[in-house]
């Protein structure tokens, strides 16, 4: 989102007749180098999905590593975080692996066997103290992925037995599917220094934290529910609001709107609070993640109908900035150096 917002920033200021030409013209050489380093990253990603050859091993899931990328790209863009937008990316390939066995694969009885599997997997203890923050992030973000599975599991159990929680079940469980716990995981595994503090705060779920949560669940249930129905898939929070309060699906989706803007209040709010409990960083990967929601399950489920993002991932990652005056051949130039 904010790599986009410069980007319509910069398409504005150019029209502009007051601009500052030289400002302008080193926002564009700014917007085109990061944008190389974000194609570069890309690369490197193209090539794990390449060597993990998810689509042979499991063909009945979504490759979608360019995505992946654009969703950590969302959360955190700033350039020295390049370690925490691999992971991320990362990560969500691997959860979409996961939900497409769990929702479209499995039966219930290999999931229940899935499950406990995956829970009886452990992390080799290291007697390396200088990896001990390491291996502390490693045991979390695996124990948060053991977490998904158990949400996983119900969502199974609501489908198959056509079964319809009640809404506030259905959200607790759908915090935990929202999968901001296992990306969070990842995040702080790309982050040099961060540790046991940031994942106490984290798991005592402060309002941001939460809130994050609710956009996660809540706007993809809005954007993709009907889909989700005629495949089959567990209720979403629109038929389980529906039911347990006897109305229609507007009324539904119009009640599950204030949610989004109680939300947003807290995110806000936990923003403003003084001293912070934790880095800034940290704070503004939560208010990412649930930008994020907001802006691509706003008119589509981008995950499910990726077509959506063209225009956008054109943007951010395929075409530069062009130069006049003849500074653009000295910028071809500097990047041509740095490709290599």
């Amino acid at each position: 989102m904010e790599r986009l917002k410069i980007h319509q920033y910069i398409s504005f200021y150019e029209k502009e007749e007051s601009r500052n030409e030289t400002l302008l013209k080193f926002a564009e050489l700014d917007y085109n180098r990061i944008q190389l380093l974000y194609r570069q990253e890309l690369a490197i990603l193209s090539r794990w999905s390449r060597d993990l050859n998810v689509m042979h091993k499991y063909p009945y899931t979504r490759d979608r590593i360019v995505e992946a990328y654009v969703w950590a790209l969302g959360c955190i863009c700033e350039p020295q975080f390049g370690a925490s937008r691999l992971m991320i990316a990362k990560y969500v390939q691997m959860e979409t692996v996961l939900d497409d066995t769990y929702d479209a694969y499995g039966t219930l009885d290999e999931l229940y066997r899935f499950t406990a599997a995956f829970e009886r997997c452990n992390v080799d203890e290291t007697e390396n103290d200088g990896n001990e923050r390491s291996s502390l992030k490693t045991s979390y973000a695996k124990e948060m992925f053991k977490e998904l599975t158990r949400g996983y599991i119900i969502e199974a159990q609501w489908a198959k037995n056509g079964y319809v929680p009640a809404f506030d079940d259905y959200v607790q469980n759908g915090l935990i599917v929202s999968t901001c716990d296992v990306l969070a995981s990842a995040f702080l595994l790309g982050m040099k220094d961060v540790g046991i503090k940031e994942m106490v705060w984290i798991r005592s779920n402060p309002k941001i934290v939460n809130s994050s949560k609710l956009l996660g669940t809540l706007k993809n249930d809005i954007a993709g529910h009907e889909e989700e129905q005629k495949r089959g898939d567990s209720p979403s929070s629109v038929e389980c609001y529906m039911k347990e309060f006897g109305v229609s699906k507007e009324k539904a989706v119009k009640e599950i709107d204030k949610i989004f803007v109680n939300a947003w209040k807290d995110i806000n709010e936990e923003l403003l609070l003084q001293p912070r409990r934790v880095s800034k960083i940290i704070l503004k990967y939560f208010l990412n993640f649930g930008r994020m929601s907001e802006f691509l399950y706003k008119f589509l489920d981008f995950y499910t109908n990726p077509s959506s993002m063209k225009d956008y991932v054109t943007k951010l990652l395929v075409d530069p900035f062009q130069y006049k005056n003849g500074l653009r051949n000295y910028i071809c130039c500097v990047v041509e150096k740095t490709s290599k």
